[in-house]
């Protein structure tokens, strides 16, 4: 559904904004793009549309008095950071049919890889079901089936990953069983996948296990249970900081002093990759002290 140049400009202001936004501030950048300013009714009535048409939810804040704040929220149990997600890819879908007509001067990024699968994943994990999957790895030459308890889904570098205890026959599953203390999640590429079928098994996911809580140390899709995080100290380049600042390698991260930062993650080989894309920032895993504190005349 098309937005009105106003109901656009509101809507950038939530996304620029994820801690939140007055309605002062709204109305200054509807005034700045020629649009008349709305009053607090008015406003609510684009917020309720923005829930009504589009399934977005905008958290109301009272800081007291007549003051209040305006914010992008996601409803309990939908996934972090999928209303923003949503408003701006309603955004850019708009974008990219109002000025379609410039052809190839537009180039869109392309859709995830593996996207042909999130669907039966997704059944399977909505039913708590166990799935087969025959798997091809760019090492092997020859695909191979096995048995996935699906855990979590999570978009990487490109590429939709299943994160999910493997099985490679029913007999195997009968002799280890999901709470096996040998077993944990591996992630598997969803483009590597060359078929999914949900299976008629129950799915029990791993003792305690909690999404949020099992990706907080990691970086990409390198998460081997039981990694222990360690502080980074990331050394940038003038030029490099200001793409590291405005992009955060990690939610973690803090800028500590100019143009020093810190991360708390597992430094795994994805992270190491990822990092080559700043030639002139170096970056050291720095050795966290324990034990009593060192006497003055001991410093």
């Amino acid at each position: 559904m098309k937005l009105s140049n106003r109901a656009r400009l509101i809507l950038e202001t939530l996304l620029l904004n994820p801690e939140g936004v007055s309605r002062d501030q709204i109305n200054e950048v509807l005034q700045k793009n020629g649009e008349e300013p709305v009053d607090r009714r008015r406003l609510f009535k684009y917020f309720t549309a923005f829930r009504t048409k589009h399934n977005l939810n905008i958290a109301v804040d009272h800081l007291g008095g007549t003051s209040f704040r305006y914010r992008l929220n996601d409803n309990p149990g939908r996934p972090r950071g999928l209303s923003a997600l949503m408003a701006s890819t309603m955004l850019e879908v708009e974008f990219l049919q109002t000025y379609r007509d410039l052809g190839a001067r537009i180039q869109p990024y392309a859709r995830p890889h593996g996207s042909n699968f999130l669907l039966p994943i997704g059944e399977a994990m909505s039913k708590n079901k166990l799935i087969r999957v025959t798997y091809q790895k760019f090492s092997d030459i020859e695909p191979y089936d096995c048995i996935l308890a699906p855990h979590a889904l999570k978009i990487f570098e490109g590429r939709w990953y299943l994160f999910a205890v493997k099985w490679m026959s029913e007999s195997e599953i009968k002799s280890m069983p999901l709470g096996y203390k040998g077993y944990g999640l591996q992630s598997f590429a969803l483009d590597r996948m060359l078929n999914v079928s949900m299976t008629r098994r129950r799915l029990e996911l791993l003792k305690g296990f909690d999404a949020d809580t099992f990706f907080e140390p990691f970086f990409g899709v390198y998460c081997h249970m039981g990694d222990k995080p360690k502080k980074i100290l990331v050394h940038a380049s003038e030029e490099d900081a200001h793409y590291i600042r405005t992009l955060p390698i990690h939610h973690s991260q803090k800028e500590v002093e100019h143009n020093e930062f810190t991360l708390k993650l597992v430094p795994a080989r994805d992270f190491e990759i990822y990092m080559r894309r700043f030639p002139d920032t170096t970056w050291e895993v720095v050795k966290e002290t324990r034990g009593r504190k060192p006497k003055a005349n001991e410093a």
